[in-house]
């Protein structure tokens, strides 16, 4: 199936997730211009850069390897690395995540002055996807997309809103802008017997006359659906909503990545945005058998760092999404003991990752978790459940249940039928 949306986001990486876990091949479409894909995505503009399954192979590309002219030689500064031609500054290297690695991202390249003139974009694979050019004031001039043999594929005329598809025998498309676009490259990759998921309202008419019988729409959220709901023959929505807030009509997935067979494992994690994280310190110290991971997207404060000398404690300062979804998969207990507001959704994704989670009436940041079993008025009574769990092989796949029951999760066995129908074409 097709998963069809503007740009990736939370709710497409969930739909992502669970299609994955149920075992269900998917693709997506994004309806922009981004070039660093992997093989199941396909955007506006990688439909013109990439070809064939070998454009997907290879690896990023080492600063050092990158074809510079003769005599050119790149001087590292820190964990800036520049180009020179032997007297003037000419490049700038922009590494890729992992600064360490240093691999590269883009390539600013200037003009006078050390104005940047032109951007070039690396992918994953370690070859150029597009050039940017500027103007004087900096403002994008004009997009170009390269193939791996390093043609030019597609022009996007930036200001001016058109594109031309560079075709090989000669031949050239003009294009009057993305709308346009994207009903031809749609044409060119939808399947006769593909069912559509789309999570951009603005497709649904050109969907519609495309596969009309196998389109549904997904959302993160209730917002604007009403119209929405009168196109399509079903409306998927991946965020949690508690049973008093649902709406009819509506088919909610939050839950149904759970897999009902996860063994227990000592290792439980919180992200937090705050230093405050109510009796951490004694769990620590009482259960020196469970690994304790504390995850924040920024620095730590010192009530924190101060932990870092317990052998059961990992601290991740600064954490990517990739290292915190790493994190979850591994661990079993998520602790909702953080004071202050709640990071993004995550305990929303540890639910949906089958962890258990943990929390006292005072500091869990939904109302609808006073209901669970493991939120407690004390740390001392968290404690003994804890306790109990570690004590009890039994007890975790219980508790679970219990966890997915009061929380009104969606039935897994439930959604894959329902997916299994939209594969097979029935309504």
């Amino acid at each position: 199936m097709l998963i069809i949306a503007q740009e990736p986001s939370q709710a497409t990486d969930k739909l992502r997730r669970l299609l994955d876990s149920l075992g269900m091949k998917s693709r997506v479409f994004y309806t922009n211009f981004e070039t660093d894909v992997d093989g199941n995505t396909i955007s506006l503009a990688s439909s013109f850069s990439y070809s064939s399954e070998d454009d997907y192979q290879g690896k990023p590309l080492f600063f050092n390897d990158l074809s510079v002219p003769l005599y050119w030689e790149l001087w590292t500064l820190g964990i800036t690395t520049y180009l020179f031609d032997g007297k003037n500054r000419r490049a700038n290297i922009i590494f890729r995540e992992n600064v360490r690695e240093r691999t590269v991202k883009q390539v600013e390249w200037f003009g006078q002055g050390e104005k940047v003139v032109a951007i070039d974009d690396y992918n994953r694979y370690g070859w150029r996807t597009k050039q940017r050019l500027l103007d004087d004031e900096g403002q994008a001039l004009m997009d170009i997309y390269f193939n791996r043999n390093q043609e030019e594929v597609l022009l996007h005329y930036i200001q001016d809103g058109y594109l031309i598809d560079q075709e090989s025998e000669g031949r050239d498309r003009i294009f009057s802008g993305r709308e346009e676009l994207t009903k031809v490259v749609l044409n060119q990759i939808l399947k006769s017997d593909e069912a559509i998921i789309c999570m951009d309202s603005n497709l649904i008419p050109i969907l519609q006359t495309l596969n009309a019988d196998r389109l549904v729409y997904c959302s993160d959220s209730h917002d604007g659906l009403e119209f929405i709901q009168s196109q399509v023959n079903h409306v998927l929505i991946t965020n949690y909503y508690p049973q008093e807030e649902r709406r009819s009509g509506l088919i909610y997935l939050a839950g149904a990545e759970q897999e009902g067979n996860q063994p227990f494992v000592a290792q439980a994690m919180v992200m937090t945005a705050s230093e405050n994280i109510e009796g951490l310190a004694g769990l620590v110290d009482k259960f020196p058998d469970i690994d304790f991971h504390i995850a924040a997207l920024t620095s730590m404060g010192p009530k924190l760092t101060c932990l870092e000398e317990k052998t059961n404690v990992h601290l991740y300062p600064g954490i990517s999404r990739k290292k915190y979804r790493e994190l979850l998969r591994k661990s079993s207990i998520y602790l909702d003991l953080n004071y202050g507001s709640e990071v993004s959704d995550v305990t929303l994704e540890a639910i949906a990752n089958e962890q258990l989670l943990y929390g006292l009436a005072s500091t869990v940041h939904r109302q609808y978790y006073k209901a669970l079993p493991t939120v407690f008025a004390s740390v001392e009574e968290m404690g003994q459940s804890i306790r109990q769990l570690l004590q009890e092989p039994d007890v975790y796949p219980r508790a679970l249940k219990a966890q997915k029951e009061a929380l009104k999760l969606a039935d897994r066995a439930e959604i894959m039928a329902f997916f299994n129908q939209l594969e097979g074409g029935e309504r």
